[in-house]
């Protein structure tokens, strides 16, 4: 089921907290996609960091 507008942001950190949580365990070169889907999360999380920490809106985030 796609995620409803008005909850995307919510259901996204909810996925992304269980994801986190697995990552402690995690050992690279088992599976070829989720090798690249983790390096996708990196990526995309590194460059949402810098976009807050260049513009300076990073302190508003809780």
């Amino acid at each position: 089921m796609p995620s409803m507008e008005y909850c995307r942001h919510e259901n996204t950190a909810r996925e992304m907290s269980q994801v986190w949580d697995l990552w402690e365990d995690y050992e690279t070169g088992g599976n070829d996609y989720e090798d690249r889907g983790r390096r996708q999360i990196i990526r995309l999380v590194r460059e949402m960091h810098d976009q807050f920490e260049f513009d300076g809106t990073y302190d508003e985030v809780d």
